[in-house]
């Protein structure tokens, strides 16, 4: 099957093939899947949600606040009421004591811009 996606353009089986993977508990191949959609479609949020929420699965939580900030830039419409603020808000509180503060606080605001500029303060 992978023999055969590997040939497919389309990122949608890639990111079916994550979620299969993920709820099958191989997250690690998850991810894979995963940034192969993105790879063929950089603008689909529903992977990058996916690949947010494997990383968080993987105890990378820096990381995947990022993939959830990227996934609310990519989206469109009213992003403050977005579902991906209370799965982001999770993450956050997952990273290191005292990582979070600033960027626990910029979620709070639901302003994404916010959220990217503490991200960028706490990896300086």
């Amino acid at each position: 099957m992978i023999l055969w996606l590997s040939t497919c353009g389309d990122p949608r089986l890639w990111n079916r093939l994550g979620a299969t993977l993920a709820n099958g508990d191989r997250t690690a191949e998850a991810v894979s899947a995963y940034r192969e959609a993105l790879s063929r479609y950089p603008a689909y949020v529903r992977a990058r949600f996916n690949l947010g929420i494997s990383c968080m699965h993987l105890a990378s939580h820096r990381e995947a606040v990022e993939h959830f900030v990227m996934a609310l830039e990519l989206q469109k419409g009213e992003k403050q009421t977005s579902s991906i603020w209370n799965t982001m808000r999770s993450a956050i509180l997952r990273l290191p004591l005292g990582m979070g503060d600033d960027i626990l606080r910029a979620a709070d605001t639901r302003d994404v811009l916010q959220v990217r500029q503490a991200l960028e303060r706490v990896s300086s």
